[in-house]
């Protein structure tokens, strides 16, 4: 990302159309990481920035019905919700205890549904969704999975040909170790056509250097949801994110956070007064927690003094304090914090 601000700080514009090739090659690169074609990537500025447009491009009408998790962060809420103002209906697949079944997912699907919105990985409890049980359940019923990967993709494995998802969303600033300010959506390619974007600009049309005013033709891929200068900084960054988790590798990267979870779980186990409230089903690379008679931010404060980074996350039902190892971590920095919580809740 420094190298292209001086760059273009050294050359003024003489790189101009080279810039565009590197945001091209970019989406391949990305691709590998989901196992896409780079052409079913598109960049938007944020999670909620891509999940609000596929909900303003899903052709439905009044009376249809987009079914929600209770899990969902309001990134994939709210995009849904808003739509309830042209008569689309929204209905609600309640988690028990945490946990999201398929089957209770499938169970609030109606005739007019057209859609599930559903987190990879439930943001404050970590609760892992079967993906590819809702992917069927989806293709059974005709129905798009619209999916927040935000709290799993480059700690867990995608793959969205074999699930044959219809979309996938995902900022680049938490697992994937990129920057702020670029998401990217994966698009299947039949829906791309298929779709209506709201908004067009010059950089939606298949060739960018036109300056026809009088009529346009767009893009084959996904970058016909894109209107106007791509965020060339922040694509590199995401591109050179995903270039470091391809050399380590997607598999050996899960295996690594799972285990951490699992050693951090076993670890505050032996503590009585030291409660999980993550779900034992559906692991992830996030674990809820909370010591009793302590308030969470005061755990997050105490830990941060002993160099030790977690984050106080508030939900529905209370506060708790959040641990997010990634491959990175070591056993040793598990082991710390392991201990340094058991003298918390001493």
């Amino acid at each position: 990302m420094m190298s292209f601000h001086e760059e273009r700080e050294t050359d003024g514009g003489l790189s101009y159309a080279e810039w565009f090739d590197r945001v091209e090659a970019s989406r391949d690169h990305i691709g590998k990481l989901i196992n896409s074609p780079g052409e079913q990537i598109a960049f938007f500025s944020s999670t909620s920035h891509a999940l609000n447009s596929v909900a303003d491009m899903l052709p439905l009408n009044q009376g249809d019905e987009v079914v929600v998790t209770d899990l969902e962060f309001p990134s994939n809420a709210f995009p849904w919700v808003r739509l309830q103002k042209r008569g689309i209906r929204v209905a609600w697949a309640r988690s028990h205890k945490g946990i999201l079944n398929p089957a209770d997912v499938e169970k609030t699907l109606g005739d007019r549904t057209r859609a599930i919105a559903i987190s990879h990985v439930c943001y404050y409890n970590g609760f892992r969704a079967d993906l590819e049980s809702i992917a069927e359940i989806g293709r059974k019923h005709g129905v798009a999975v619209v999916v927040d990967a935000m709290q799993s993709i480059g700690a867990l494995q995608i793959d969205v040909g074999k699930l044959n998802l219809d979309f996938v969303a995902s900022n680049s600033y938490k697992w994937l170790l990129g920057p702020f300010g670029v998401a990217m959506l994966y698009c299947r390619d039949d829906w791309v056509t298929k779709l209506e974007a709201a908004s067009v600009g010059w950089y939606s049309v298949k060739d960018i250097w036109s300056r026809e005013i009088e009529k346009f033709e767009l893009a084959t891929g996904a970058r016909r949801f894109e209107v106007g200068h791509p965020y060339f900084a922040g694509i590199l960054g995401l591109d050179a994110a995903v270039e470091f988790l391809l050399q380590i590798g997607p598999e050996r990267i899960e295996r690594r956070v799972l285990s951490l979870t699992r050693k951090i779980r076993e670890g505050l186990g032996l503590y009585d007064n030291v409660r999980i409230l993550s779900p034992t089903e559906g692991i992830s690379g996030i674990t809820l927690l909370k010591i009793d008679g302590k308030d969470p931010r005061f755990v997050v404060d105490a830990l941060r003094e002993r160099g030790i980074v977690v984050f106080c996350q508030s939900w529905k039902n209370g506060i708790g304090v959040k641990v997010s190892p990634h491959f990175y971590n070591t056993e040793d920095e598990v082991d710390a914090f392991v201990d340094a919580v058991g003298s918390l809740a001493g």
